[in-house]
């Protein structure tokens, strides 16, 4: 009654970048898995396809610091079935 289910995102792959004075926008097509944790009834663990595309900006403060906006599509194919979901994250970035 108190397992709680979580789930591994693991992703990976190019991204493309404008470079410009202030403003820096990019995206990305990333690929990869995702993990259930923990394993399913009969000890297997449970592996899926997974990949996100997306994309962003970066707006950069100083030369050391940027502020990141982005957003991404995320699929996965779990248990035969397909799940579709939208992130979208902030945080800073640290040029060195």
């Amino acid at each position: 009654a108190n397992d709680r289910t979580k789930y591994l995102l693991y992703t990976a792959g190019p991204r493309i970048a404008w470079r410009g004075r202030k403003w820096e926008p990019w995206a990305h097509s990333l690929f990869g898995g995702m993990r259930m944790i923990p394993q399913i009834a009969g000890g297997f663990s449970q592996n899926a396809f997974a990949f996100q595309l997306g994309g962003g900006a970066d707006f950069r403060f100083i030369p050391q610091l940027s502020a990141r906006f982005e957003g991404d599509y995320v699929r996965s194919q779990l248990y035969s079935t397909s799940q579709n979901n939208f992130q979208f994250g902030t945080g800073l970035v640290i040029h060195f």
